[in-house]
């Protein structure tokens, strides 16, 4: 009541007692109805004034904290809290409520003449437009297969408390200097692998999940990237990753092709598909488990990029709105769409201005057609460009990453080969696919070593599980039973099966299941 008879007393002067409160709201609502005061009004606004007004018109739910976040980027809170006193003060605005969110709406008055100088292209506007600029892709599927190949043979690469060890480091920067050309961009790209189950850490070791690498090479390679995008910003439940990635999706579609941008304007861009799906969204708050989670995850990343994070108690056990998921409000360096695009290399810089990078628009659909390798004697490996990330997985599972780049250059080595033969290969199926690939002749060198290597490793094996011993009579009925061949996991002697089962009750069924008693 003391803000509305201050607005009152400055429009129609001292209020005389007594007074009836909608007879005075009557008399205001005529001062703005008067043309000439509405003219007068809308002559009198600004640029700031009429993003302002935008931003209330475009935001779901805008309240002040939502408009000053949104601003965040190229005007200070005292600037923008007292740009909209101003304009609560003239009329133009109003409070929807008394609470502390402080949701603002558009004076219903104002509205038809407000409506053509507001709208979404006043917060996220092109400044300028020119030709495409098209810069190296930073993450494509060449740099995913090398990061593949680097923790599946390299061993030992995090500390006890999840950051990355320092020889690690190093050998990720060698090998993929594009990841080092901005500082987040590394952290950022390890932390969505985690975050998506690609990577995970077994008794000291960052390793890939070989089943969960082949199933993310099957979907398109905007769609890989825009879900590394939704996991960067922190730990989601799968529903809300598919929005996040959706969200990533529009916000790089609405980018249009060779237009210049304002680092605030793509920030606002990304501030606004994030709000607008937040409103959409089903989404669910989430409890003091994973709020943790997301925040371990990120002081990991802050950690890996040299930057100290402040979280607060508060932050591991207050819920999160759908929009705030959905921006990625992980208090990490990088927490929005835009900025993760800035760090994977979809925006790039030129001349002081932000544009789409136009490789990304060619290089999405790539696929293993006309693509080829070269092995060279001294064990070597060029890759040349056109590999998609399906074809390159089982190249990069046999060889270490060196210098990966626009061509890449892998090694085979006797380490990378035994992961392979963990994996299930074999020396003649490691020849046939480097022969399937390479545009030249295989040097008999390297097929004899990896033939010699393979010889080494299968001569000394080591098996943990259940053994089974099955009489000369019963072998057939037992290797032709469906429910019980379906247990051999190897073959180590006549009727000695090393089994595919991790307790007893998993081989009682099996046998029930065929008809037969199970084994004392």
């Amino acid at each position: 009541d003391q803000y509305f008879f201050d607005l009152v007393r400055m429009y129609l002067g001292a209020v005389k007692t007594p007074f009836n409160k909608q007879r005075l709201v009557e008399q205001l609502s005529a001062f703005l109805r008067k043309k000439e005061n509405r003219a007068a009004l809308l002559l009198c606004l600004d640029g700031l004034d009429v993003m302002i007004l935008s931003a209330i018109a475009e935001l779901p739910s805008p309240t002040q904290q939502k408009i000053v976040s949104l601003f965040s980027g190229s005007h200070s809170f005292p600037e923008i809290y007292d740009r909209i006193l101003n304009l609560e003060e003239r009329l133009v605005i109003y409070r929807k409520n008394a609470t502390d969110s402080r949701e603002y709406a558009l004076n219903p008055l104002l509205k038809d003449d407000l409506s053509p100088l507001l709208g979404f292209s006043r917060l996220a506007a092109p400044d300028s437009r020119g030709e495409p600029v098209s810069q190296p892709n930073r993450v494509d599927d060449i740099a995913l297969a090398a990061i593949y190949s680097l923790f599946l043979h390299s061993g030992e690469s995090v500390k006890n408390d999840g950051t990355l060890r320092k020889k690690t480091r190093e050998l990720l920067s060698a090998a993929l200097p594009q990841l080092d050309q901005r500082p987040d961009c590394l952290p950022l790209l390890l932390a969505a692998l985690q975050n998506l189950g690609l990577l995970v850490t077994l008794e000291g070791n960052l390793v890939p999940d070989p089943a969960r690498w082949q199933l993310f090479s099957c979907i398109g390679a905007l769609d890989r990237i825009a879900w590394l995008a939704s996991a960067a910003g922190g730990r989601f439940p799968r529903d809300m990753l598919q929005e996040r990635a959706q969200v990533f999706l529009d916000f790089f579609a609405a980018l249009e092709e060779g237009a210049l941008y304002t680092r605030d304007s793509i920030l606002r861009l990304s501030f606004l598909l994030a709000e607008k799906a937040g409103r959409v969204s089903g989404g669910r708050s989430y409890g003091r488990f994973a709020s943790l989670l997301r925040e371990k995850d990120a002081a990991v990343t802050e950690r890996e990029s040299g930057e100290a994070v402040q979280v607060s108690t508060d932050a591991a056990t207050s819920p999160r709105s759908p929009s705030d998921a959905l921006r990625g409000s992980a208090p990490t360096a990088a927490s929005s769409f835009a900025e993760i695009a800035i760090a994977f290399g979809l925006v790039v810089e030129t001349e002081g201005m932000w544009t789409k990078n136009a490789a990304f628009g060619s290089a999405f659909d790539g696929s293993a057609a006309g693509a080829s390798l070269v092995v060279s004697p001294s064990f070597s490996v060029t890759l040349m460009p056109g590999f998609g990330l399906a074809e390159l997985l089982p190249l990069a599972g046999c060889m270490e990453a060196r210098d990966v780049q626009i061509v890449a250059q892998f090694e085979i080595t006797r380490r990378s080969c035994a992961s392979a033969f963990e994996q299930g290969e074999t020396a003649e199926t490691l020849g046939a696919l480097l022969k399937k690939r390479s545009s030249q002749p295989i040097p008999q060198n390297v097929l004899f070593s990896i033939d010699d290597w393979y010889r080494s490793y299968t001569s000394v094996s080591l098996y943990h599980g259940f053994v089974l011993r099955v009489d000369e009579g019963r072998r057939v009925l037992f290797e032709n039973n469906e429910h019980l061949s379906a247990l051999i996991l190897r073959t180590l002697a006549p009727g000695v099966y090393l089994l595919d089962a991790g307790s007893p009750a998993v081989i009682q069924e099996a046998f029930s299941n065929a008809g037969l008693e199970p084994p004392p």
